[in-house]
């Protein structure tokens, strides 16, 4: 919760330097504040897993489009925000090996007799894996802008 409430924080700041690029797609800008917005509301854990889920994917459209705006790419805001972005990712991947370790043995318990009692007593179900999903689908074509000769 808290790497990821980190990177909700950052979220506003690299949209802000992008807008100041003109041409920008602000489709792209939308559907990652969106993201971000539900993943702010997201209240159980499997509800956060999936914003999550969203939130990452709008982030790798924000980069794969960035390089499509050199002067967007060159500017030291948006390199900062990107190094941060993707400590904060590599740090995400390190806590959902964790997460899943737990979650795949909660799930285990959870069909195991003695405790399938108890957890259809206190009304516990399964849980979701936090999983990585291919976002080499979802990635938008980018053309790059050469400059004139």
């Amino acid at each position: 919760d808290v790497i990821l409430k980190q990177r909700h924080d950052e979220i506003p700041n690299l949209v802000s330097v992008c807008e100041q690029f003109a041409g920008f797609e602000r489709g792209t800008l939308d559907r990652l504040m969106k993201a971000r917005q539900n993943y702010g509301l997201a209240t159980g854990i499997n509800e956060k897993v999936k914003t999550a889920h969203e939130v990452s994917r709008a982030l790798g459209r924000i980069f794969a489009l960035s390089e499509a705006y050199p002067e967007l790419k060159s500017s030291e805001q948006f390199s900062h925000l990107q190094k941060r972005i993707s400590q904060l990712e590599d740090q995400i991947a390190d806590r959902r090996e964790l997460f899943n370790e737990t979650v795949t043995n909660f799930n285990t318990r959870c069909q195991q007799f003695p405790d399938l009692f108890f957890t259809r007593i206190l009304g516990y179900g399964p849980m979701e894996l936090f999983k990585v999903e291919s976002f080499e689908k979802e990635m938008p074509k980018v053309k790059m802008r050469l400059p004139a000769a």
